[in-house]
């Protein structure tokens, strides 16, 4: 099976002869739950970048579905992403005055999905996540969990194929926590690819398969944390 996405000798370095990643080597394929682990600045958020396409590598290359990325414009990348690639990040980065429902449907607007196929689709994903009830607030009146939970509904009302989530829950308390790994897991159920980064043990039980990095190298890979 083609990988999804293919680190091939990955390096990202930095002016000081700094290596957030060194000589990476990972794989990851169709409908994997993957959580990339480390502790902070391991390298965990860089290579999530990378196999993202947010940043390029200082040398080796990112493959998706069996093509070199180095290879392609930067027209040809920023389709890719959009069509592809959702994020869930830490921070949110919602616009704070616009509504739920106005946050969402950036996910499409950026796929420059039609207006008349926006509507359904952005009320499917915001019920979805249990804030329908909370679809015309502002979001900048919501609790985290909520702003969390709408951030997930932006990624998931694009139909990704590879959901990255970059420390999804390290800003909430237990439960909210709790609740958006749930909808990773049922976005992951659903068919997406999923790649959690996270130094939390905890989240990462979720994972069918957890890549460990320190100092920007692959330290090994196993199924559970701790096996």
């Amino acid at each position: 099976m083609t990988p999804l996405v293919e680190c091939r000798g990955v390096t990202r370095a930095y002016p000081g002869g700094v290596f957030a990643v060194a000589e990476l080597d990972m794989s990851i394929f169709p409908g994997e739950y993957v959580a990339l682990m480390g502790p902070s600045g391991s390298g965990k958020t860089t290579l999530s970048n990378l196999i993202g396409l947010l940043d390029t590598p200082t040398s080796g290359s990112v493959w998706i579905e069996g093509e070199d990325t180095s290879r392609w414009s930067d027209r040809e990348r920023s389709e890719r992403r959009s069509s592809m690639i959702s994020y869930v990040f830490q921070s949110f980065h919602l616009l704070p005055d616009r509504t739920v429902r106005e946050n969402v449907e950036t996910g499409l607007i950026h796929q420059r999905v039609p207006r008349a196929r926006r509507h359904d689709a952005v009320s499917r994903a915001i019920e979805s996540v249990g804030l329908a009830e909370r679809a015309g607030a502002v979001a900048r009146t919501l609790s985290g969990g909520e702003q969390q939970r709408t951030a997930v509904a932006r990624a998931l009302v694009r139909k990704p194929r590879l959901l990255i989530c970059d420390e999804p829950v390290g800003n909430l308390d237990e439960e909210n926590a709790r609740n958006v790994l749930d909808m990773i897991d049922d976005a992951h159920r659903s068919g997406v690819t999923v790649a959690l980064v996270t130094h939390d043990s905890v989240a990462a039980q979720r994972a069918e398969r957890v890549v460990r990095l320190a100092r920007g190298r692959l330290e090994g890979a196993a199924d559970r944390p701790g096996s």
